[in-house]
């Protein structure tokens, strides 16, 4: 049964902390295609960062979390580099919790994420919650059995796309409008998360094959249509934009995982800041194991995350190098 709740929240503003564009780390030395900036949450304990997603104003959601993982927190960072602590009330989660992503974002600032009840050890306490003028609402999918919702994104007339799990477990996506929840399922799969919808409805994801590889999909008109970077062993499409452009994330045959963009049927691999990100196997399961670009907006910036020097992750925002380009505008 779906559960909906109303929460007022307090959101609580940290101070500027701005990082110039990263030069070195193995980034495109400021010559190639991408201006980056490296970020860090600013907060006590945070050793990781990602960025999650960008909105056509600039502003970034993601995560950050401790040297274990075991302490997840969000943020929301605006375009001149203050950054917001995103907490779910307790009275939500029932306590603390311990586990907290945002992870997209809309053109109107409506966040959607997950959280995680105080004191759950699994995905069972996991639940989606829609953050719109500092209220929070829960959302679960009410299917017979369904636990673990979570949201991945949201389009700018509020329909939302994400996934859960049912018993066995297996996961399965969801699309919620007007409303109304349909599951979404790849062909043969066994599993499908979709990541992220834009404003005419196309929807892109991954999926888990029978050999437990994570293989990249785009959803449209009612016709799914295979992601997969040529010759990778693993893609992940973690956002599109309103142009049809789509990125994400593919692990090469040397277990080497790298960013990439998809647009007018190419793909290009985008040299991301940091070094490069080395697995001994399947690591697109999720958006904090890996390096990738994890959105885009309409302007054509980027977001996501590298490895650095120092073993943990970063946030970056990339600015396309064309004439107008920019994090956002009017």
């Amino acid at each position: 049964m779906r559960r909906l709740m109303m929460f007022s929240c307090a959101v609580f503003l940290s101070f500027a902390w701005t990082i110039p564009a990263v030069h070195g780390e193995g980034s495109e030395d400021q010559k190639g295609p991408y201006a980056f900036t490296r970020f860090d949450a600013p907060f006590p304990g945070a050793l990781s960062t990602d960025g999650l997603g960008i909105n056509n104003a600039g502003q970034v959601v993601g995560d950050y979390f401790n040297g274990n993982g075991d302490i997840v927190h969000g943020y929301l960072r605006d375009p001149d580099g203050d950054f917001t602590k995103i907490e779910v009330p307790p009275s939500l989660s029932g306590g603390p919790s311990t586990v907290q992503w945002p992870i997209g974002l809309n053109n109107d600032g409506v966040i959607v994420g997950r959280y995680r009840d105080a004191g759950a050890p699994n995905q069972h306490g996991d639940h989606c919650y829609v953050l719109k003028e500092g209220v929070f609402t829960t959302i679960d999918v009410p299917f017979a059995g369904a636990f673990g919702t979570r949201c991945r994104g949201i389009h700018d007339s509020g329909k939302i796309v994400g996934r859960y799990a049912e018993p066995g477990p297996r996961v399965h996506g969801f699309l919620l409008s007007g409303g109304a929840f349909s599951k979404i399922d790849f062909p043969g799969a066994i599993d499908t998360f979709p990541r992220r919808i834009n404003n005419s409805g196309q929807i892109v994801g991954g999926y888990t094959s029978v050999g437990g590889l994570i293989h990249g999909f785009m959803l449209a008109g009612g016709s799914v249509t295979p992601i997969d970077v040529p010759g990778a062993l693993e893609t992940d499409a973690d956002d599109i934009n309103n142009a049809g452009v789509i990125v994400g994330a593919y692990r090469d045959t040397n277990n080497h995982v790298h960013g990439y963009r998809l647009a007018g049927g190419v793909f290009t691999t985008v040299r991301l800041p940091g070094v490069i990100q080395n697995s001994n196997g399947p690591v697109l399961n999720d958006l904090n194991d890996n390096v990738g670009i994890f959105g885009i907006n309409d302007w054509g910036a980027i977001t996501g995350t590298f490895l650095g020097r120092d073993g943990n992750f970063h946030g970056f925002i990339g600015v396309p190098r064309h004439e107008g380009g920019g994090e956002g505008g009017d």
